[in-house]
């Protein structure tokens, strides 16, 4: 096991698509009782089984006050350092196991060189990944420790909107380590397009700041119920934040576990951009997925298809970005073919494509 490090007290979308001049020719719920101190501990796992372990509500109707939802699930919460050469960022983890797993987001970790987790008791340790996976933005991380205090993870299918719901993170940096905003769950299930993805989020009002992702967002009984990913923050909006459930994350951070990634993904094998609609006026093409690239070994190579074409279809249904097509792709498997309509210098035309299983993230 490594020896911990105590430490001081104090101690950036997908770029704008270049199109040149040529284009033109040629993607009410039943409250629980309170965790005590001892039956947290006894129900976060000491040891992980592969499997990560949501607890159900019972029926009493007794609610933790904030301060002692600070207190209970604190400690399970910890920093996330992410060094990329000269480059140093942060965000926040939470344990869910005594012998050093812990959830954060996969965008938190990206492009790391090198990770080491913080503990609410100052400790330091060198991290490994175990698994990541971006379309979901969820990353499971690994320490050589025992005895680490784990949070109960709940089960998010249970919650309404209304909720207590509290958020505790590291936002900025770890000189705002374990901050604790509180507020309720004002949806829980919001459809939110993240880059070109589509997610469902819980929604809240407690503050979620930079450096808060991965941190925890806990029910008023002292259960996790989402990890904290998303806050919007264009033109006036404030008090909108976002949680990745935690009935939609147990089945990714299994598959972590269990593969380092998420098997059976659906991949099309296409490298592309949204056109989105200012350029497709500019330049006199649709809307769509601009194609870049086709990866080698994939259902799309040999299909013919070249740079500068312009997905607008999939299974009959119009695309105008990536993540529409991948919304449809995600209801598909591995072995599934689709019809792909694409847009070819004034031309449309359609390719037949057999999915294939995307594998691990590079």
């Amino acid at each position: 096991m490594s020896a911990p490090r105590v430490l001081p007290a104090c101690s950036p979308l997908l770029a704008a698509l270049l199109l040149t001049a040529a284009l033109s020719g040629c993607e009410a719920v039943p409250h629980a009782a309170p965790l005590t101190a001892a039956e947290t501990a006894a129900g976060a796992p000491a040891v992980f089984d592969g499997t990560l372990p949501l607890h159900p509500r019972p029926a009493q109707e007794t609610l933790l006050t904030v301060p002692e939802i600070a207190a209970t699930v604190s400690p399970s919460v910890v920093g996330v350092v992410a060094e990329g050469g000269a480059a140093v960022s942060y965000g926040s983890g939470i344990l869910m196991s005594g012998d050093g797993f812990l959830v954060t987001n996969a965008h938190v970790i990206s492009g790391a060189a090198a990770l080491s987790v913080v503990t609410a008791a100052g400790e330091e340790y060198p991290a490994t990944v175990v698994g990541s996976d971006r379309q979901s933005d969820l990353a499971v991380l690994k320490v050589e420790a025992e005895g680490l205090p784990a949070a109960v993870f709940g089960d998010s299918s249970a919650c309404v909107p209304g909720e207590m719901a509290v958020a505790i993170g590291n936002p900025l940096s770890m000189e705002l380590f374990g901050s604790v905003t509180a507020g309720i769950l004002s949806a829980v299930d919001r459809r939110i397009v993240m880059e070109d993805r589509t997610m469902e989020l819980l929604q809240t009002d407690a503050a979620i700041n930079p450096g808060n992702s991965g941190g925890a967002l806990v029910d008023g009984y002292g259960r996790v119920i989402g990890i904290n990913s998303v806050k919007v923050t264009a033109g006036s909006y404030e008090g909108i934040g976002f949680a990745i459930p935690t009935a939609a994350a147990k089945p990714i951070i299994d598959d972590l576990l269990q593969f380092g990634y998420v098997p059976g993904r659906p991949a099309i094998g296409i490298v592309g951009e949204d056109v989105r609609g200012y350029y497709a006026a500019y330049f006199g093409v649709p809307q769509g997925v601009y194609l870049h690239s086709v990866t080698p070994g994939s259902g799309a190579a040999g299909k013919g298809l070249k740079t500068g074409d312009i997905v607008i279809g999939i299974n009959g249904i119009r695309v105008e970005s990536m993540a529409e097509l991948n919304r449809v792709k995600a209801d598909c498997h591995a072995g599934d073919v689709v019809t792909l309509r694409l847009w070819r210098q004034g031309t449309e035309f359609e390719v037949e494509v057999v999915l294939t299983e995307a594998g691990p993230e590079g």
